[in-house]
């Protein structure tokens, strides 16, 4: 289910990753299910808009918390946006822990409340910044680079664009776009993300950081012949900067061409030995370019365990499943960031032997790469619960159908909960030091017959977009 990558760096300040390999702390992936992303509510959207803005944020701070057990939104401040012809009410509700969220409220008693984070929403065409016209001096301060909460940084960079308060102020706007893109592409929202570069390449044609930056956004978009265009201005005002190398070297290689691939890794060597990354990559290259003339082997199949027979309990299913999933890679990627931390404290203490730090250099490696590769699966049923909740919502099946949404969701729940089991009792007869079989407990959750219902919803998402 999971797998592991190798960090890049972007500049000094902001990294983005590269997906690659495989592996790491099992026994947090089996943390628990996770509850739907509805909160069943007696209050009508005729009734919340008459009570008062503290009442009004109360409530939507509980929506938010009944929606999923695991978000966390203790207080809030929310904002009427939208009144649709229905009388039901769109809500933003910005949590003070950082999280933003999209509430859709009907004014029906005893309905339910849709409720969706911010990026979800704009995945689904729904942009909850649209009516943001006014900057505060806070979002001065949080439309930065994004060392804390995502929301905040697009939030605050799209109320500095959008107020024109700082039109006059071309390097602010500039920031702006920058940081706002850096924020997009950390949610892999990488058309956003390409966008706001194309606007701050505009305002600095000549800011080769930026252009690199934007680089790497097309090849996580998979737009390779566009990142090459960018990789060869960046090669060229930096040629002896290797992560420019590498990043092209990377990009050929993603594109099938392993001979230039080798010799962008070559030339990043010549210049740093020691780079480890080229290093790792020029020889997964090499190996590449072995098999890729050698017969692939035919892999049997297993009929999967069947899903829910209509389109409408697919998509219900699939959609508590895939928002699963999601938090519970998002739970993983922040323990493994926490470990990473630890080691890289430890790294820097007197009395280490040489051996005693390459260990721990070769563990934070792993950690690193577990990180982006876990990011990477996280952004991906982000992205299949974004299809899956735009068809729930166009098809209106909160309110036409809620009994079948609730059910849906409960059975989504309970084969989270069947996987949490199996790998909880598979995990009770290991030893605390055994790694392999907390290996092989991770590999029977993962083939349980719960899981592989749950990850066919990564098969079928296709059939909804």
């Amino acid at each position: 289910m999971f797998a592991c990558a190798t960090p890049r760096p972007i500049n000094n300040n902001v990294h983005l990753t590269r997906l690659a390999c495989s592996m790491v702390l099992l026994a947090l992936v089996w943390s628990g299910p996770l509850s739907a992303q509805v909160a069943p509510t007696d209050i009508a959207q005729s009734e919340l808009v008459k009570k008062s803005a503290i009442e009004q944020s109360a409530i939507l701070a509980e929506f938010v918390r009944t929606a999923s057990k695991s978000r966390n939104c203790a207080s809030a401040k929310a904002s009427l946006e939208k009144t649709f012809d229905d009388r039901s009410g769109a809500w933003l509700v910005l949590c003070e822990e950082g999280q933003d969220y999209w509430a859709v409220v009907r004014d029906q008693p005893k309905s339910a409340a849709m409720v969706l984070p911010c990026i979800l929403a704009r995945r689904s065409g729904i942009d909850c910044y649209a009516n943001v016209r006014t900057a505060l001096p806070e979002d001065i301060r949080q439309c930065a680079p994004p060392s804390g909460s995502l929301d905040r940084v697009i939030r605050s960079c799209t109320a500095i664009i959008q107020s024109h308060q700082f039109d006059d102020k071309p390097d602010t706007i500039f920031r702006s776009y920058t940081f706002r893109a850096v924020a997009f592409g950390g949610y892999q929202q990488y058309g956003l993300a390409i966008a706001d570069f194309d606007k701050a390449i505009a305002l600095r044609p000549g800011d080769v950081q930026v252009r690199f930056n934007r680089a790497v956004t097309f090849e996580r978009k998979g737009e390779f012949d566009q990142a090459l265009v960018d990789l060869a201005e960046v090669v060229k005002a930096w040629p002896n900067e290797v992560n420019g190398l590498f990043e092209r070297g990377y990009v050929h290689m993603k594109k099938g061409d392993y001979d230039r691939a080798i010799d962008d890794f070559d030339q990043a060597l010549r210049i740093d030995p020691r780079f480890e990354k080229a290093i790792r990559s020029r020889a997964e290259a090499v190996k590449a370019k072995e098999n890729s003339a050698q017969p692939s082997a035919k892999v049997a199949t297993v009929e999967a365990p069947s899903l829910p027979a209509t389109a409408d309990q697919q998509a219900a299913y699939c959609l508590e499943a895939s928002f699963g999933f999601a938090q519970r890679l998002t739970k993983l990627v922040e323990i493994l960031r926490a470990n990473r931390d630890k080691d890289q404290a430890l790294l820097g203490g007197a009395n280490m032997s040489p051996t005693e730090k390459a260990q721990l250099v070769a563990r934070i490696t792993a950690l690193n790469d577990s990180i982006a590769s876990n990011d990477a699966k996280r952004a991906a049923w982000t992205a299949n619960a974004s299809v899956f909740a735009t068809y729930v919502q166009t098809r209106n099946l909160f309110a036409k159908d809620r009994n079948m949404m609730v059910s849906m969701s409960g059975q989504a729940g309970k084969d989270q909960e069947a996987v949490h089991d199996t790998y909880g009792a598979c995990l009770r007869s290991c030893a605390s030091n055994d790694a392999s079989c907390k290996s092989a407990c991770d590999e029977q959750a993962n083939n349980s017959d719960a899981n592989m219902r749950m990850q066919r919803c990564s098969e079928i998402v296709v059939n909804f977009k």
